[in-house]
């Protein structure tokens, strides 16, 4: 969804948003109600239940992420 777009993570995902990201760069939400409120709250206000994330980097710097979103019922993904 476009409202995901150009967020300033320190103002709308808060700062720690990055912190969500396993060590190869991997953030697999099954239930968005365990995510921190601010969060929550963006991603609940446009229907999203769950979601898989991979981050973005240009050389060591992180860039954002590209992600898939559920929205018809939570899901959990798996490597395999």
């Amino acid at each position: 969804m476009a409202a995901l777009q150009n967020l300033v993570y320190g103002l709308d995902l808060e700062a720690d948003y990055q912190d969500h990201f396993d060590a190869e760069g991997i953030f697999s939400c099954e239930d968005t109600a365990d995510l921190p409120p601010k969060q929550r709250g963006v991603l609940q206000r446009q229907g999203i239940l769950s979601l898989l994330q991979c981050a973005l980097y240009n050389a060591d710097t992180y860039i954002g992420y590209i992600g898939y979103d559920e929205c018809i019922r939570k899901a959990s993904w798996t490597k395999t």
